[in-house]
């Protein structure tokens, strides 16, 4: 006979990242005691917690009766109190279900909220199903302790390069210029543009278009790590990387950092940013080469032709390459 309980783990245990509080309608429940650094809490003790947790888990709320109303307040609460979100439920459409009054209304309000605040994934294996999401627009699909591990120390950068923190090899300075007016005004047209997240030069741009939506992405975690550090100053990335290391970035990045005999060459561009910050749609960890946004625009920084030759025919392309040295300029869909 099919244990559908340790069916469920399998898929919540594949999405944990750090130390994880579950959040069941009874207590002890669940799967307390399959994991080290895992409390269990009922409804009440979580929404009366102030703990900071990496991972929180949502333990058949809604299949198991709790109203929707202290549903959607706990899920609020945990924007502020975990990055990893794990919503586990039953699965209306499964037959096992057929019988007992189950309410789906329930369940598509709950991805109605989460929608509305995050990018959210969803899986389903019949008689149960699972969302994640992350509480920042860092959002990586499958995101838990071995991912991270996997990637977090992956980097680009060599100690002898310029504009990086040379212990953590990330770029905390752009060697490029400000985006002209000209080109502002020609950005502030698209209804979508993607950064690559680079030495930054996306955190000063951005404000100045206000009604355009802003995805970021890069293949270096650690590099979105810290500029979403950047964007939300709080403890939310600790849970990825060291909290006091990031910080110590952030204050040891100087105004100005030379290249050999140019002085003042590379630049910070994360002093006096806008708080709150403008709002970010997604930052996303992936490959430049393996991206694709027809007929929206996209910044590749200092990122060879190679790397987004692909892009050309039906992008917008903002490159700090093929030109003025450093010096950001736009070239056209199939220019």
């Amino acid at each position: 006979m099919r244990n559908h309980h340790l069916d469920a783990w399998q898929k919540v245990e594949d999405e944990l990242l750090g130390n994880v509080c579950e959040v069941s309608r009874k207590i002890p429940w669940g799967f307390i005691g399959k994991r080290s650094n895992f409390v269990n809490l009922s409804v009440d003790q979580f929404l009366s917690s102030h703990t900071y947790y990496d991972t929180i888990v949502f333990h058949i709320l809604s299949g198991e009766g709790e109203p929707i109303d202290r549903i959607i307040t706990s899920l609020g609460l945990a924007f502020s109190r975990c990055l990893k979100l794990v919503i586990l439920e039953h699965d209306p459409t499964s037959p096992d279900w057929a019988s007992v009054g189950f309410m789906p209304s329930n369940l598509q309000k709950i991805r109605e909220f989460l929608e509305s605040k995050t990018n959210i994934h969803e899986i389903s294996w019949g008689r149960n199903l699972l969302i994640t999401g992350t509480t920042t627009p860092l959002y990586i699909p499958g995101l838990n302790d071995k991912y991270c591990a996997g990637h977090i120390r992956h980097k680009f950068a060599c100690s002898n390069d310029c504009g990086i923190n040379k212990e953590h090899l990330i770029y905390t300075h752009t060697s490029e210029s400000p985006v002209s007016d000209k080109d502002i005004a020609r950005l502030a047209k698209l209804k979508r543009i993607t950064w690559v997240a680079g030495g930054m030069l996306c955190l000063e741009t951005i404000p100045k278009l206000p009604n355009v939506e802003h995805h970021i992405i890069d293949s270096v975690l650690l590099q979105l790590v810290y500029l979403q550090y950047i964007i939300e100053p709080n403890q939310k990335m600790g849970s990825l990387y060291n909290l006091e290391k990031l910080r110590d970035i952030k204050t040891d990045a100087p105004l100005f950092m030379d290249q050999g005999t140019a002085k003042k060459w590379w630049r910070n561009t994360i002093l006096n940013l806008p708080r709150p910050y403008p709002p970010i749609k997604s930052i996303k960890h992936t490959q430049l080469y393996e991206f694709s946004d027809p007929g929206h625009g996209i910044y590749v920084s200092t990122v060879g032709r190679k790397d987004w030759e692909h892009l050309t025919d039906d992008h917008l392309i903002l490159t700090s390459i093929g030109g003025v040295r450093d010096t950001p300029h736009i070239i056209e869909p199939n220019a």
